[in-house]
C-alpha cells in the first residue's frame, strides 16, 4: 500500500488527509497516483489545501500529482504571507487562479528537467483557500469539494468536471486545461470542508444528482471532531480508505481530505 498521510491541528483548523493505492494498482504493482497536501499554519485562521488525481494512463503521473498540490499550496501560502492586502473574495479568487497556473508551469518545467513528455505528468488539481470569512476554490478535472455549516447540511462547493465519455476528464497539462479552469468563491467560512478525488466520488456523492451523502460525511466528521488535539489521526483515515466499505465500490486510488473549523 502506498500512503501519503497528512494530519494537523493548527490555528483553528483540524485537518487530516490521505491518499491510498487502489486495489487495481496493488494488483499491477503501480504506485499511488493521487496526492494531497495542505497548510493550516498561517495567521488569521487561513487554510490552504489541494488534492490531485494522476492520470492512470500517464507514465509519471504520481510525480505530476505530488508536484501539483505542493506547488499550488506553497505558492498560495507565500502570496498570502507577503501581501498587505485584505484577504477579500476577489483577492482569494485571484490567488487560487494564479496558484493553479503556477502549478501548471511547474509541471511543464519538471517535464523538461527530467526529459519527459509533459503528458506523462498528467494530473487533475483541486485547490481551496479558506480565510476568516471567505472561501475560494479552483478546479481542473474531476473530484469535488463538499462543505457544511454548523447545522451539518452538506452541499457541493465545486462540481466534478466530467468529460464526454466515462472516466475521461481534463488534466492540468491538457491543451484545453485553462478553458476548463473553474474558480468559485463565496463570502463564507464553512464549519467543515471535504475534498476528494474521483476514486471515492461515487461513494460520497449521489451519481444522478451530485448530492453529498450525509450518511458518509456526518460520521467521519463526528469522528474527527471527537479526537484529541495533537494526536496523529492518519492511520484511522487510511484504514477507512482501504476498508471493504470503500474497496468494494472502487478499485481506483482514493484521496480524502477533511477539515473542521473551530470558531474564531
Amino acid at each position: 500500500m502506498s500512503v501519503a498521510p497528512s494530519s494537523e491541528t493548527a490555528r483553528n483548523w483540524r485537518v487530516i488527509g490521505a491518499s491510498v493505492r487502489g486495489t487495481s494498482h496493488v494488483r499491477t504493482g503501480q504506485p499511488c497516483q493521487d496526492s494531497v497536501y495542505h497548510r493550516a499554519d498561517l495567521s488569521d485562521g487561513v487554510l490552504i489545501a489541494a488534492v490531485s488525481d494522476g492520470a492512470g494512463s500517464a507514465a509519471r503521473s504520481e510525480i505530476g500529482s505530488a508536484l501539483a498540490v505542493r506547488k499550488a499550496v506553497e505558492f498560495a501560502r507565500l502570496s498570502i504571507l507577503h501581501t498587505s492586502a485584505r484577504l477579500s473574495e476577489g483577492y482569494l479568487r485571484d490567488t487560487v487562479r494564479a496558484s493553479v497556473l503556477l502549478a501548471r508551469s511547474g509541471l511543464q518545467d519538471e517535464a523538461r528537467r527530467i526529459g519527459a513528455n509533459v503528458r506523462d505528468l498528467s494530473a487533475t488539481l483541486l485547490l481551496v483557500i479558506c480565510s476568516r470569512d471567505t472561501m475560494a476554490a479552483a478546479q481542473i478535472g474531476d473530484g469535488a469539494v463538499v462543505v457544511s455549516g454548523e447545522s451539518g447540511e452538506y452541499r457541493l462547493f465545486t462540481t466534478p468536471q466530467r468529460g464526454e465519455y466515462a472516466n475521461v476528464t481534463v488534466f492540468l497539462v491538457s491543451r484545453n486545461a485553462l478553458d476548463s479552469l473553474e474558480v468559485k468563491s463565496e463570502p463564507t467560512r464553512p464549519a467543515r470542508i471535504a475534498m476528494f478525488t474521483d476514486g471515492i466520488q461515487n461513494l460520497v456523492l449521489d451519481a444522478a444528482t451530485d448530492t453529498p451523502h450525509a450518511r458518509f460525511f456526518a460520521p467521519v466528521f463526528q469522528w474527527l471532531e471527537s479526537q484529541p488535539d495533537g494526536s496523529d489521526h492518519s492511520p484511522a483515515l487510511e484504514e477507512l480508505l482501504t476498508s471493504p466499505r470503500v474497496t468494494q465500490r472502487t478499485d481506483d486510488d482514493v484521496t480524502l481530505l477533511l477539515a473542521s473549523s473551530a470558531s474564531l
